[in-house]
């Protein structure tokens, strides 16, 4: 089940990627996905180039296994994608907004494999077209900010039939073995999983707000548009 396009492409024990959570997912959260065999994700978010590339390198200090870094388009610049070539990092996501057509064109002659989070088929299809070798698919299920256009289920489908040729990621939900072998029944090359690992050890995020994720039951979620309620 595990011979997935995306396992064998990085040598993973198992097709599961930590979602790249800004300010949350940093070099301890990634190297240890990493070593445990799955994608670590840099959560890259606003962090300006230098900074980029000291998380690269620390995450690199404590594993020699695969890991990419996840960015929010609109934070990127030149200087990110010199990073990214310079530091040999593998694949590179970006969320929110797409990177411009030579930035993508700088990255694969760089040798840095570009993926896109997608909420939409029109999403899905901007990135195909604009070269990712693999699209997230994100459904409305997920945390944090999140501007997903139908459930997992729904989108995925949908996304599949607008894009036939693309490796797809299902995110959204993904927090137990049958979430994800229910993704990959679907026809996933991989999951990626953001709240599962917020209250990992491994996480940078307060030990507040990991407890109160850990107490959260299952009428505790709140659906919310964007940064907050309508």
């Amino acid at each position: 089940m595990f011979n997935t396009s995306i396992a064998r492409q990085f040598r993973l024990k198992a097709p599961i990627i930590n979602a790249g959570m800004a300010f949350v997912a940093g070099p301890e959260l990634a190297a240890a996905v990493a070593n445990a065999g799955g994608l670590g994700m840099l959560g890259g978010a606003m962090v300006p180039a230098p900074g980029l590339r000291t998380m690269i390198q620390a995450t690199r200090a404590m594993t020699e296994k695969a890991f990419g870094v996840d960015l929010i388009g609109d934070f990127v610049d030149d200087g990110h994608i010199d990073v990214l070539i310079e530091e040999q990092v593998p694949v590179v996501v970006f969320f929110w907004s797409a990177p411009t057509a030579a930035q993508v064109r700088r990255l694969e002659a760089g040798g840095v494999s570009f993926w896109m989070q997608v909420g939409s088929v029109d999403e899905a299809k901007a990135g195909g077209d604009l070269g990712a070798t693999a699209l997230i698919v994100q459904g409305s299920e997920a945390g944090g900010h999140n501007r997903s256009q139908a459930t997992l289920a729904v989108l995925f489908s949908a996304v599949r039939g607008g894009v036939p040729a693309a490796p797809l990621i299902a995110a959204g939900g993904i927090a137990d073995g049958a979430g994800m072998a229910a993704a990959l029944l679907r026809g996933a090359d991989a999951v990626w999983c953001g709240t599962r690992f917020l209250a990992s050890r491994e996480a940078d995020a307060h030990d507040g707000y990991k407890a109160r994720v850990l107490a959260a039951g299952v009428g505790d979620t709140k659906l919310t548009s964007v940064f907050g309620p309508e």
